[in-house]
């Protein structure tokens, strides 16, 4: 399998989203074809024995009562980050619990953003099915932001490859069963530019503040899954368990 050049996968500047998308808005496999296969059995295949197997038996499922508190997950290419991924979705799928049926999905944006965040209201295709939207999530959350449009920058999801990926890799981690994506772009740039700690915002504090009152308060139990370049949380109903 060749490995295509990073530059292929870095978006290019867009302009204003549209937040009206109607409910079967589909977000395109953008990179299906080129930092993976397009062909799903092709694609499975890829999966289960480069990037999952390998490192299954090397995954301790957690214990009674536990919930994953975090993953840390590439957003490079499946070619080159296989074994990352394959780390990041065995140790998911060991220990994720049934009622589970929710991922918020932070992601890094590639492409200039105007605002610190970008919601993207579509579901996400891949060549093993639809990752669908939760809408009713989504909608709450744009409500919720404070001092900037949450779907200025909504198009940066049409090229943008870091949660792409992740979708694609959920959706062969949960197969049939029932779930729902949160997409949400992080562009910081200005905190980047300016050297300014993205945590002395408000903006970005009170948005992240209602991703975690949302995850928490839907269906009570909760997980937050952090990494360096996107966060995931789950939500399921159940106890709660504090996010971290």
């Amino acid at each position: 399998m060749d490995a295509a050049s990073p530059s292929d996968f870095c978006p290019s500047e867009t302009s204003a989203g549209n937040p009206s998308h109607a409910a079967d808005d589909v977000r395109p496999a953008a990179y299906a074809g080129s930092a993976y296969y397009a062909d799903a059995e092709l694609l499975a295949k890829y999966i289960d024995e480069v990037c999952v197997g390998p490192v299954r038996g090397a995954v301790e499922p957690l214990g009674p009562g536990e919930r994953p508190i975090a993953i840390v997950s590439p957003h490079i290419d499946p070619w080159r980050g296989a074994v990352g991924y394959g780390h990041a979705y065995a140790a998911l799928a060991a220990s994720l619990a049934p009622d589970v049926d929710t991922f918020v999905l932070f992601g890094t944006s590639h492409a200039p953003m105007r605002e610190p965040f970008a919601l993207c209201r579509r579901s996400f295709a891949t060549p093993l099915g639809n990752a669908a939207a939760d809408f009713g999530f989504i909608d709450a959350l744009a409500d919720r932001a404070r001092g900037f449009d949450p779907y200025a920058d909504d198009s940066n999801h049409d090229r943008e490859h870091s949660l792409e990926f992740q979708a694609v890799f959920l959706k062969h981690a949960l197969g049939d069963r029932p779930f729902r994506i949160v997409p949400i772009l992080a562009g910081l740039g200005e905190a980047q530019f300016s050297g300014r700690n993205p945590e002395e915002d408000p903006r970005v504090t009170q948005f992240l503040a209602a991703v975690r009152d949302l995850t928490i308060g839907s269906r009570g139990a909760s997980s937050w899954l952090r990494a360096r370049t996107w966060r995931m949380s789950v939500r399921a109903s159940g106890t709660p368990v504090h996010m971290v």
